[in-house]
């Protein structure tokens, strides 16, 4: 009986507790992962902001360099022994190189810029001085790269440069509404230094990619992988195929559930691509998840020993009422519990009144018509048995 008592008390209160920690957990889980992934697109998207703003001043004042007349006091000269034909030449030459050196100087992480002005045989340089093009690195790429150009503005092209520094060139062509000189301004921002402004709100393992419109690789911490297919990657090749600009999905890598995010630019159609993996961003959630679990489980064990104590109060009347029961009647019943007992000791009695009642109509001829004759008293003794009736009134 104390057992039957215990195990159903048990299953009110467990099995309620044990769903109710589930989908608790389960719901922590899942709000933990939405967050993550909002928080891992938010700040990529603030990366991708602060990227752009340096790329954006970096073109400006870029511009402002072309809108001066800087480069109109060496219209004139064709090759590199007319500059340095007198004092008054190399001096405006010096002049440019100088500009240059201020340009680098105003945005952090620029490499080196050049001049090249239209048909001639030299080049302004920040490295190099002012050099002849044989002696400079080579300069073709640059005519392709003014092929997708559009408007006035000039165009960001990732690269390697001869001395083995990767950067990101911004070419920008004199504009000819403000000036009638011919020429083309590189300037070459280092690829580490956009690599930070992708790496400002960095958490834990995770890791950031910078694509151009193409899928080709600009910044990755991954030098080897540097201006190759970005395709090469696990999962790039679905998130490229993204027709929304921005979003974050749920993927697992080397065996580990990893958060990718991507955020496409409006302006230059470069592509912000990030992944972290979520072991360590949902610590503290499987932490929490653990602490809810080890609380169930005390709670159980304690609602156990509550039910334990209830069942044995509650069914202590019973079971003094078979124990009043077996002092007095042997019905034959072992190894039962109370309920059982009381079960078969009831009908055991229910039986031996229809056989008394049975045995009182044909020893006193009770007519069938009494239907409220009954057996008052039916008294068992050893050896002997005696039946009393009573008509009823």
């Amino acid at each position: 009986m104390i057992l039957q008592l215990a195990l159903i008390l048990f299953c009110i209160m467990a099995i309620p507790t044990a769903v109710l920690t589930w989908y608790s957990g389960s719901q922590i889980i899942q709000n933990s992962e939405a967050a993550i992934g909002e928080s891992t697109l938010a700040g990529l998207n603030a990366n991708r902001r602060l990227n752009e703003n340096a790329l954006a001043n970096l073109a400006q004042d870029t511009s402002r360099l072309a809108a001066t007349n800087i480069f109109d006091r060496i219209r004139s000269f064709e090759t590199y022994d007319e500059i340095n034909a007198n004092y008054n030449n190399v001096s405006l030459a010096l002049s440019v190189t100088k500009e240059l050196l201020n340009l680098n100087r105003r945005v952090d992480g620029v490499y080196s810029s050049f001049f090249v002005l239209e048909d001639s045989d030299y080049v302004f340089s920040t490295d190099s001085s002012i050099t002849t093009l044989a002696r400079y690195e080579p300069i073709g790429w640059i005519t392709e790269a003014l092929k997708g150009r559009r408007g006035i503005s000039g165009v960001w092209v990732p690269r390697k440069l001869a001395s083995g520094e990767n950067v990101v060139s911004y070419v920008y062509p004199l504009n000819r509404l403000s000036t009638t000189t011919r020429g083309v301004i590189v300037v070459n921002m280092k690829e580490s230094q956009i690599g930070k402004y992708l790496h400002a709100t960095e958490v834990g393992d995770s890791n950031y990619l910078l694509l151009d419109a193409a899928g080709t690789v600009i910044s990755f911490n991954d030098r080897s992988m540097l201006l190759s297919d970005s395709r090469k990657l696990p999962f790039l090749q679905e998130i490229l195929n993204q027709e929304a600009s921005e979003g974050y999905t749920f993927r697992k890598l080397e065996g580990k559930r990893t958060v990718y995010a991507w955020s496409r630019s409006s302006l230059s159609g470069w592509w912000n691509v990030s992944w972290s993996s979520m072991d360590e961003l949902m610590t503290k959630s499987r932490e929490m998840q653990g602490n809810i679990i080890l609380l169930t489980g005390a709670i159980i064990v304690l609602g156990t020993l509550l039910a334990i104590f209830l069942a044995t109060w509650l069914s202590r009347p019973l079971r003094q009422l078979v124990q009043t029961i077996r002092s007095k009647i042997d019905v034959g019943v072992v190894n039962k519990n109370e309920l059982a007992f009381l079960d078969l000791a009831l009908n055991g009695c229910r039986r031996r009144k229809r056989v008394c009642f049975s045995y009182c109509r044909s020893v006193n001829r009770i007519p069938a018509v009494w239907p409220y004759t009954v057996c008052c008293a039916v008294r068992f003794r050893r050896g002997s048995r005696r039946f009393f009736r009573m008509p009823a009134t």
